[in-house]
């Protein structure tokens, strides 16, 4: 990532902080609500991410996870750096610094990463296995968990 984009990046994370407690994920969803992106919470949400559906903004997160303060802060990245069309490891890189810059925290640890899908893996095996092996399942999960609302 170049410093002009590093640059940019630190300037909407500091005015975010300026207006949000982005350190509560009670502030990450009222960010999220005022930028007109709707967060769904949930059991059935085997990998996060953000998502664009008829012109809506979502953030699918797992209901329970180890590291849901830093995945919100990343996927809101998404949105908010306009990563949604496309899937680029560098657009990964820039969401997660984004993340760490909003939260003042790094990454979490790979550690971390592995409990948090051990305990997934867990709570819902098969379905975790076909997202995981599978990209249409993992779609066509947060497909359906989009259309219950």
């Amino acid at each position: 990532m170049n410093e002009n984009k590093k640059k940019s990046i630190d300037n909407l994370v500091n005015e975010l902080k300026s207006k949000y407690n982005v350190n509560s994920l009670e502030g990450l969803r009222q960010l999220a609500k005022e930028r007109g992106i709707y967060v769904i919470e949930s059991d059935e949400v085997i990998i996060p991410c953000a998502s664009l559906k008829n012109g809506q903004k979502y953030i699918l997160l797992k209901k329970d996870s180890l590291i849901k303060k830093f995945i919100f802060g990343h996927e809101i990245g998404h949105h908010l750096l306009d990563h949604i069309r496309n899937s680029k490891l560098d657009e990964e890189i820039e969401a997660d610094y984004f993340g760490e810059q909003l939260l003042s925290k790094r990454e979490p640890s790979l550690g971390l990463y592995v409990i948090d899908a051990l305990y997934t893996i867990m709570k819902n095996p098969f379905l975790s296995i076909g997202c995981t092996f599978f990209p249409f399942f993992y779609k066509e999960n947060n497909l359906n968990i989009i259309k219950k609302l």
